[in-house]
C-alpha cells in the first residue's frame, strides 16, 4: 500500500481527508486531565472560526506524513497480514512513530514565516511527542482500514 497513491486519488484522498479529520476529533475528545481541558478549549475555538480548519491542515501535512508513515507501514505489512496489523505494530513503535510525525511538524514550523504560529507551536511541542504517541494506534488502527481486504486502497 503506497500512502501517497493514496492521496493522488482524488475520491480516495477526500475519503482520508474526511476520516483523518474524524480521527482528530475522537482523539481530542478522549483526552482527559488538566491538560486536556487546555487542549480541547482550544480546538474547540479554532474548530468555532473555522470548521473545516483540521481537514485543510490534513490536506497540508498528509503529503510530507504519508513519507515518514510509509516504512512504518511497510514493516508492519511484511511481519504479517490481517486485520490488525498495522493498529499493533503501530502501537508497538509509537514512540518512534511519534518521533518521524513530529519531525515534519517540526521542520514546518521552522520554515512557517508566521511568527504566532512559531510561537504556538514552540509552546505546544513539549506535550507534542506525549500527545503524538498516545494517537499512533489510533492511526494504525485507521490504516488498517486501507489494507484489509474489504477496506479499500
Amino acid at each position: 500500500m503506497d500512502l501517497m497513491a493514496m492521496l493522488r486519488d482524488p475520491a480516495l484522498h477526500q475519503r482520508v481527508l474526511r476520516e483523518g479529520s474524524a480521527l482528530v476529533d475522537a482523539e481530542v475528545a478522549r483526552r482527559s486531565g488538566l491538560a486536556a481541558m487546555a487542549l480541547k478549549a482550544g480546538y474547540a475555538a479554532i474548530k468555532a472560526l473555522r470548521p473545516d480548519i483540521i481537514e485543510a491542515s490534513l490536506d497540508k501535512l498528509l503529503p510530507a506524513f504519508a513519507p515518514a508513515l510509509q516504512p512504518f507501514l511497510d514493516q508492519a505489512l511484511a511481519q504479517g497480514a490481517g486485520q490488525g496489523a498495522v493498529a499493533r505494530h503501530f502501537a508497538t513503535h509509537a514512540e518512534t512513530i511519534a518521533e518521524a510525525l513530529l519531525g515534519v511538524t517540526d521542520a514546518k514550523a521552522a520554515n512557517a514565516e508566521n511568527p504566532v504560529m512559531k510561537r504556538t507551536y514552540a509552546a505546544l511541542r513539549g506535550q507534542a511527542h506525549k500527545q503524538t504517541a498516545q494517537s499512533v494506534p489510533a492511526v494504525g488502527a485507521w490504516l488498517d482500514g486501507y489494507v484489509a481486504p474489504t477496506g479499500g486502497a
